[in-house]
């Protein structure tokens, strides 16, 4: 569960304002984009119907800075 986390808060970093990722079939549809304040979200879509609508990403920890928003795409 970890490296799933780790792989879709990575994705997301590089993602931008509006990346999308499909299956090789083109049933699966995976969208990440940064929201107001520059927290970042993910979508899935399966056949064009939403699976997990859009949801925030992010990790709270204790002793250090959150890793919740204020994000940016620099390229």
């Amino acid at each position: 569960m970890r490296i799933l986390i780790t792989l879709l808060f990575s994705v997301c970093l590089l993602a931008g304002y509006g990346q999308t990722i499909k299956s090789p079939d083109g049933n699966l549809s995976l969208t990440f984009t940064l929201l107001d304040e520059g927290i970042p979200a993910y979508d899935l879509t399966y056949k064009q119907k939403s699976v997990i609508k859009t949801s925030k990403l992010g990790l709270e920890t204790q002793n250090v800075p959150s890793f919740v928003k204020g994000f940016t795409v620099t390229k």
